[in-house]
Formats: structure tokens, C-alpha cells, sequence
């Protein structure tokens, strides 16, 4: 996903009158989901406008890119996609931000990078079992210390999930006022809400060989889910680590009213 630089941060009038229109035309079943992926990337690469980047990478979560299909979410997606058209048209910012990371929890995490070298030094003489509640223990505090804080970011948006992306009903009426020309589009009901598809990380809420039980792939699967679980122990925690450590920050939505940038 191609994000634009920082430093321009214009308002491109024709992309996000054009994005608001696609939207539109997914919403209103005259565009597949195929049609509509195209579209945004089509959008993307013609654009630096902040907003119509987060907007289209927002709007890519609602829709299955991997089987073609029309719009097929409930009330809840459709309303979303309508304050998201309101964003567009009103010349607001909508933009994902990096809050900077303290100093002492970017020491946290080097220190518990540096635990966690040692584990894997001393693995033959500690043995698995120690190894594994060591394992255990360090992503324990690394989510106790790096978890909260990033959801305490979001935190506005979570506790409301019917006014996403805005924080409260006075954020959405500033919006509306300055959107002189947004329509809501009246909702009709279309096919049940299914959800993406994709594949699940190994050993998230199934058992890889269960998949493939009675099968030919059976002792692959297994395989390949002790090797998942050897990986997730081995590279993804350093690699979460090391980026706690050294990174830009956490992620963050903000929502700017137009004048405000």
C-alpha cells in the first residue's frame, strides 16, 4: 500500500470527489468489488492527498479482494462508508498519525531484546520446557508495557464504533456543516454480511493438521504447524521487539475539521 509523503498534505478536490463517487457505486451494487479495488488503487497512485490514502486503506477491510462480489455488508459497514464520504466531501483530514514513543519504553524493549538473545543462548542448557516459560513471561510484560498504550490512542474510536472514524456527535455535526453538499444514501438491504477471506495466522483459533485430518497432508500440516509455533516464538517476538525499539511510534487515527490542518 503506497502512502504519500508527509509533507504534502493538499487537498486534491477531484480525488476525493472520485473516491466518494466509487464508494458510492460499490454501496449501491453498480460496481463489483473487484471494480472497486482497481478503482482505489487507480485513485491512490493519481493522489497524494493524505485523506484519500487512509480512506481507500480503510475502505480495503470492507470488502473481499480475493472473491468478486457486490456490496454485502449490514447497516454498521454502510453507515461507515457514508461518514467516510462525508470526510471527503467536507475538505477535512483524515489521516494516520505516529505517536512518539517514550524513551523509557524503547529501553524497555531493548532490554527485553536483550533477555530474550539470552534464551536463545543458553536454550541446550535451560531446556524447552524453561525455554517456553521464559518465552511465555517476556511476551507477557512486552504486551503489558506496549499494548495499553496503543490502545489508549485509539481509544475514542473503540468505545464508539458507531461514530468511527469520529469521536463523538458533536465531531460529526462539525463535519456535516462544512459537507454543504453531502447526501447520505438511504440504506437498502443487500446479501448477509460474510466476512473477508484470507489466511489465518497458524494456531489462531484452529489446528492447522484438523484442517487436513484424514488426508493425505495430514503429517504436512503438522508440520507446518509445529514449524508456525517455532516461528512465532523465534522471529515475531524479536522482530516486535526490535520495532518497539527503533520505530517511528504507534499508529493512530486522526480526525482534522477542515480549516484545522
Amino acid at each position: 500500500m503506497n502512502e504519500p509523503p508527509d509533507s504534502l498534505n493538499n487537498v486534491d478536490v477531484f480525488a476525493r470527489a472520485k473516491l466518494s463517487f466509487y464508494i458510492s457505486q460499490f454501496a449501491n451494487g453498480r460496481i463489483t468489488s473487484h471494480q472497486f479495488d482497481d478503482a482505489l488503487e487507480d485513485i491512490k497512485d493519481q493522489t497524494a492527498d493524505r485523506t484519500a490514502h487512509t480512506v481507500a486503506g480503510q475502505l480495503w477491510f470492507l470488502y473481499d479482494d480475493m472473491e468478486e462480489h457486490n456490496f454485502r455488508g449490514g447497516k454498521a459497514v454502510w453507515d461507515y462508508m457514508q461518514r467516510l464520504r462525508m470526510i471527503l466531501e467536507s475538505g477535512g483530514e483524515y489521516t494516520i498519525e505516529y505517536a512518539p514513543r517514550s524513551a523509557w519504553r524503547r529501553v524497555s524493549a531493548i532490554l527485553l531484546l536483550l533477555g530474550l538473545c539470552c534464551i536463545y543462548y543458553f536454550f541446550f542448557e535451560i531446556g524447552p520446557e524453561v525455554f517456553l516459560c521464559a518465552m511465555l513471561a517476556l511476551a507477557g510484560v512486552s504486551s503489558a508495557l506496549f499494548i495499553p498504550e496503543r490502545d489508549t490512542l485509539n481509544a475514542p474510536i473503540r468505545n464508539n464504533p458507531k461514530l468511527g472514524p469520529f469521536a463523538s456527535i458533536k465531531e460529526i455535526a462539525l463535519f456535516r456543516r462544512k459537507a454543504s453538499r453531502f447526501v447520505k444514501m438511504k440504506y437498502c438491504e443487500r446479501q448477509p454480511e460474510r466476512p473477508r477471506k484470507f489466511w489465518r495466522p497458524i494456531l489462531e483459533d484452529q489446528d492447522l493438521a484438523e484442517l487436513f485430518r484424514g488426508t493425505a497432508l495430514e503429517p504436512l500440516a503438522s508440520l507446518v504447524g509445529s514449524a508456525g509455533l517455532a516461528f512465532l516464538n523465534l522471529i515475531v517476538l524479536p522482530l516486535l521487539l526490535l520495532g518497539y525499539a527503533i520505530g517511528k511510534g504507534d499508529k493512530f487515527i486522526k480526525v482534522t475539521p477542515p480549516g484545522q490542518s
